[in-house]
């Protein structure tokens, strides 16, 4: 990327959180579904085992990415869109949106690991590793769900349309990295993080092959 493409994603990304900023209640009410499912969870178990904190947490972040996702593009509709169109290509919106909702996702899922540790037990044996497996389920869902959400804000429901289209991708996504967290807790006797690494390595470029290819088609209509 040359120098000027690198500033307009750097500017695309400021403009997005400077709007996160003033309407605090996004990124709030985000952090409060964190807090509060999570307490739910200290309130609801006694007791809690490594295979029952691992699922809790992959899906209180699930449900929390996407209340942050579906907003992508919902910024860009009407006038808005079109002036965009005039200034930024394509690509520069994608890319933007993609980098901005990976940095939302991982401070989501750093929140969800600290408060769920707090409120129940650290189950993770290798902590090291699975902050690798956030940062790279991070930036997969975050590919995914960020197209998602460009195909769906064309639709009046876009919130439904999206759950709809999304859990179909998310899922092999979701399931993947239960089980490269299981092998950081020790459920699994002989971990194999390098194939599983591929598989989510093929995913997150696939997805983002496509995005890359069909987002353009998108942006025009």
């Amino acid at each position: 990327m040359s120098d000027v493409a690198v500033n307009q994603v750097f500017r695309y990304i400021q403009k997005d959180w400077s709007i996160d900023w003033k309407n605090k209640f996004s990124i709030g009410g985000i952090v409060l579904y964190i807090i509060t499912a999570t307490f739910i969870v200290f309130l609801s178990f006694s007791s809690i085992d490594a295979e029952a904190w691992n699922s809790l947490f992959w899906i209180i972040l699930l449900f929390g990415i996407l209340n942050g996702v579906v907003k992508s593009f919902l910024q860009e509709s009407g006038s808005r869109k079109l002036y965009y169109f005039q200034l930024v290509d394509p690509y520069i919106v994608l890319i933007s949106k993609i980098i901005y909702n990976f940095i939302l996702t991982l401070f989501m899922a750093l929140i969800t690991f600290a408060l769920l540790s707090l409120f129940t037990k650290n189950m993770v044996e290798d902590i090291s590793m699975f902050l690798v497996v956030i940062i790279m389920g991070s930036l997969a869902l975050s590919i995914s769900l960020t197209f998602i959400s460009a195909i769906s804000v064309q639709g009046r429901q876009s919130a439904t349309l999206m759950a709809i289209l999304g859990f179909p991708v998310v899922i092999p996504i979701v399931l993947t990295l239960v089980k490269m967290s299981r092998n950081t807790m020790g459920l699994v006797m002989e971990p194999f993080y390098r194939t599983d690494f591929l598989i989510l390595g093929a995913i997150s470029l696939i997805l983002l092959g496509l995005s890359l290819w069909l987002f353009p088609i998108i942006w025009k209509e």
